[in-house]
């Protein structure tokens, strides 16, 4: 007896030590995966703000040897700032910069460029900025600040203006870092970016913002007073985030406080760190979880050598329970994998069908047009056969000059044809369906030919508006000219039989998006009806007009865009359909600095 219980008691502390032993070792494994993930983001987030950020640092030196800036700041009391203003304005367009300054030695602004939302600048004294006081005495200066007016979080960049031995001024870009904020609080990772002083200046957690770090000397925090950088922020109302660290410099790679780690990489030439962090209290739950898995496993292990060596046909009665348990999971096992391999293919199906779907929907299109299209091609046709009989006989008189003139005529009228032919090839042809970089205008141009003959036929000129700037999106243009076709041949639709016959397509920027807008002056989309737009086989027309697919695979691709599509009642009668899609985004580099990288809208 006292065998059994030496033994039983042995068995306990195995146990106690392989749940330690293991509750050791899967709380570190998760806190290495959480490690190892914190890394992958931190050097994605640094590659951006290096990249954002590089691609205008230059911007402010090659404005400091433009003449019209040299010119203003070496006559100060100049009054003519059209033509500088003009250039600036210019400038700040096409670069995307949010705002750009230039300033006399004393710093006051004399002429300004910015974006809408930001006050304009000109007469403001920046000469206590950081940024100011490092461009004047070092050639070049850089610093993050709050924008009093605006409330957003910038990134400024000064160049020195010398004129002979003289410094006469600066030049000033800020580009916006709200963005990136933004774009951080879609992961489920939290950054954020710590200056030189150690406060958090962007963050995509609101409560880590303009908070320090560590715990900060008075004077250190007293420094930003009057430097413009956090007007009206107190930075000392809250406590330190991490309180385990004295100080920034200090501080460790990895930080584990108050159920989060924190991984810290330093960043740029600005002596910045840029910080990411995740909870990791539900790998804890696992850790604890697996720990008490073992010691209950321990437990049926020791009580099952207990009452072994007490009733050897009661372990062999569990073993064979545990055996057809085992056989059960594995049989369940095999169903899952057998069903899993079942829905793969099912899905690969559905994916096969649906590029079908939208293959036979766009030829389709092409048969509703298909009457209209043999008048529009057929007129060209027959008049190309009456030039060429008309070529022939002025040949036939020796007027040689006007069958070249026929002969040209007849050119113009093949080149007609090939150009009908070459738009019919190219919406009729699958895609493999990669994106790339394309204007949006050119596919609405192609899309009216296509539906132009439609249009024609029931005497109907499609207006438009805003089409004389390229607005570039990442797609594939023949699947976004297929849904425009299926929306102008909507619209067209709709008014056939309507005294009022009017249908229009505008292209702008709302939002940061690129906007389409098909309207029509139909009869409008009933109310009772409107909820029921995009389901599949959904049609308010005859089933020999369309199968109600045509809408829901346009919703379908631009999905895949990242875009959406929505129907209104337009003011005055009639439908409006609004189709956003996002503005594709173009990065450049200069190579010269090694500063944090920004998105600037």
């Amino acid at each position: 007896m006292r065998r059994i219980r030496l033994l039983a008691s042995l068995g306990l502390v195995v146990t106690g030590v392989a749940a330690a032993v293991s509750w050791n070792a899967v709380s570190q494994h998760h806190l290495d995966n959480i490690s190892h993930l914190l890394d992958e983001n931190l050097t994605f987030v640094e590659t951006v703000l290096h990249h954002e950020v590089e691609r205008f640092t230059t911007l402010p030196t090659v404005l400091t040897e433009d003449p019209r800036v040299i010119a203003r700041l070496s006559n100060p009391d100049r009054s003519d700032d059209a033509s500088l203003q003009a250039y600036l304005d210019r400038v700040r367009e096409r670069t995307g910069v949010r705002v750009l300054a230039v300033t006399d030695a004393d710093g006051v602004v004399l002429a300004s460029s910015a974006a809408e939302g930001e006050m304009d600048a000109v007469g403001r004294n920046i000469a206590l900025c950081a940024y100011f006081i490092e461009a004047i005495t070092e050639g070049e200066g850089c610093a993050h600040s709050v924008d009093a007016h605006s409330g957003l979080q910038g990134y400024y960049v000064t160049s020195r203006v010398e004129a002979g031995d003289s410094v006469v001024g600066t030049v000033t870009i800020g580009v916006n870092l709200t963005a990136i904020e933004s774009s951080w609080q879609q992961s489920s990772v939290d950054f954020a970016l710590v200056d030189e002083n150690g406060v958090i200046f962007l963050a995509s957690n609101s409560d880590w913002k303009y908070r320090s770090l560590t715990a900060q000397p008075q004077d250190v925090l007293a420094g930003y007073s009057g430097s413009g950088q956090f007007d009206g922020i107190d930075l000392t109302a809250r406590p330190p985030l991490l309180a385990s660290v004295d100080a920034v410099a200090d501080a460790p790679t990895t930080v584990i406080e108050n159920g989060r780690m924190f991984r810290l990489r330093p960043v740029g030439e600005d002596g910045w760190l840029i910080m990411a962090a995740r909870p990791f209290s539900a790998w804890s739950f696992v850790a604890a979880a697996v720990a008490v898995i073992v010691v209950l496993l321990g437990v049926v292990i020791s009580g099952g050598v207990y009452f072994y060596m007490q009733r050897g046909r009661s372990i062999r009665i569990k073993t064979e329970q545990s055996a057809l348990l085992q056989q059960r999971v594995e049989g369940q096992t095999r169903e899952l994998q057998a069903e899993t391999a079942c829905r793969q293919r099912v899905e690969k199906s559905l994916r096969v069908a649906e590029g079908e779907l939208v293959q036979a929907t766009k030829l389709a299109a092409l048969g509703q047009l298909s009457v209209a299209l043999a008048h529009e091609v057929s007129q060209p046709i027959m008049a190309l056969a009456a030039t060429l009989t008309a070529a022939d006989r002025r040949l036939a008189h020796g007027e040689t000059d006007a069958a070249r003139h026929l002969i040209r005529q007849s050119q113009n009228l093949v080149s007609r044809l090939q150009h009908i032919v070459k738009h019919l090839r190219s919406f009729a042809r699958k895609e493999a369906g990669d994106s790339q970089c394309m204007d949006i205008s050119a596919s609405i141009v192609a899309a009216m030919e296509l539906a132009g003959t439609r249009a024609h036929e029931i005497g109907v000129d499609i207006a438009t508006d805003g089409l004389d700037r390229p607005v570039e999106i990442i797609g594939s243009p023949v699947r976004l000219e297929q849904v425009l076709v299926n929306l102008l041949l909507n619209a067209l639709d709709a008014v056939a039989s309507r005294p009022v016959r009017e249908v229009g397509i505008t292209l702008g920027i709302e939002a940061g998006q690129a906007r389409i807008a098909v309207w029509d002056t139909g009869p409008g989309v009933p109310e009772q009806l409107s909820g029921r737009i995009g389901e599949p086989f959904f049609t308010t027309k005859s089933t020999e007009d369309g199968l109600g697919l045509g809408l829901t695979i346009s919703q379908s691709i631009l999905k895949e865009f990242g875009g959406s599509m929505r129907f209104l009642p337009r003011p005055g009668g009639g439908t409006l359909c609004e189709v956003l899609l996002p503005l594709a985004k173009r990065r450049r580099s200069t190579g010269r600095h090694s500063k944090p990288a920004v998105t600037v809208t």
